[in-house]
């Protein structure tokens, strides 16, 4: 499958420059986190163009930045899409990332909540890339914001 065939949907998000190439027959997708290519699939397609917009736009650098953070809840293995480390290396951003064609409900922001019991992070974004949810956490309720604080805003 060739990559230039492949129709990717364009999020709301700015345009990136992905590194793409083909192993074993799949399209790949570069994370610049990982540092290694991954198969391209929707839900992928989504996280990346949030991994960029946090580094490039919120300035998160890639050091403070976890994907697929594994995590034990009701002796379930349960994994985060991406998590984001504050300057005194707690967890401060949750990420919950569904494909495009998936609708952002109340039970993915529940999903979130959940993993947020255990990884205490102080901001939730839930986002499909079409969509974004924001939530901070404030008195163990969380608030629907705008936007995520920039890294200089810490």
């Amino acid at each position: 499958m060739s990559l230039d065939v492949i129709k990717y949907p364009k999020l709301n998000f700015p345009d990136y420059e992905f590194r793409m190439e083909t192993v074993n027959g799949a399209p790949c997708i570069f994370d610049i986190t990982r540092k290694k290519f991954f198969v391209l699939t929707p839900e992928e397609w989504v996280r990346q163009h949030v991994i960029h917009f946090l580094n490039k736009h919120l300035g998160y650098s890639t050091a403070i930045i976890s994907t697929e953070y594994g995590l034990k809840y009701n002796f379930l293995q349960k994994r985060s899409d991406i998590i984001i480390y504050n300057k005194e290396a707690s967890p401060f951003i949750l990420v919950e990332c569904k494909a495009a064609e998936v609708k952002i409900t109340a039970k993915a922001v529940e999903q979130a909540a959940v993993y947020n019991k255990i990884i205490q992070a102080a901001y939730i974004l839930v986002t499909n890339g079409l969509v974004h949810l924001i939530f901070k956490l404030e008195n163990n309720q969380y608030k629907q914001i705008e936007s995520l604080p920039s890294y200089h805003e810490l």
